[in-house]
């Protein structure tokens, strides 16, 4: 089975990505979204961007497609 979640998350000041909430899920019900939002909480960005501003209060939208691996 595989599952698509988009998920727009706030950057704090140490560029976590932080307050995320689930846009999109398909399929519904199987705990893409839930894991998406676990994932987030693993991401991180430099805390100032390349123009030398901080990049906490930054919207970011985090795709996530989801299938099943292969195990031998």
């Amino acid at each position: 089975m595989e599952g698509i979640v988009s998920a727009d998350c706030v950057l704090d000041e140490g560029g976590q990505f932080t307050s995320c909430e689930i846009v999109e899920e398909t399929p519904v019900g199987r705990g893409f979204g839930d894991s998406t939002i676990r994932l987030a909480k693993l991401f991180k960005m430099k805390p100032i961007d390349a123009d030398g501003v901080p990049v906490a209060g930054r919207k970011l939208r985090l795709p996530v497609r989801w299938h099943a691996g292969l195990s031998r």
